[in-house]
């Protein structure tokens, strides 16, 4: 993570404005690729599955430290 959104700053895009709208907690993936949602950006070529299931690891811990956290 290297940028974290200040509350009452922009709105993301998108089902976040949702859970950003009514004060919900939430996680916004974005990334900075040229072909971010481009035909060019799909499985089987455009994926790094060891990258993949390290980032699915830290974000099943994250949201479990998240779950247990006392306010």
């Amino acid at each position: 993570m290297n940028r974290k959104a200040k509350r009452g700053g922009s709105t993301p895009f998108g089902e976040a404005a949702l859970v950003h709208r009514a004060g919900g907690r939430y996680v916004a993936l974005v990334c900075d690729s040229d072909v971010f949602h481009n035909v060019a950006d799909r499985w089987p070529e455009a994926v790094d599955v060891a990258s993949l299931a390290r980032y699915a690891r830290a974000f099943a811990v994250g949201v479990a430290q998240v779950a247990t956290a006392t306010a």
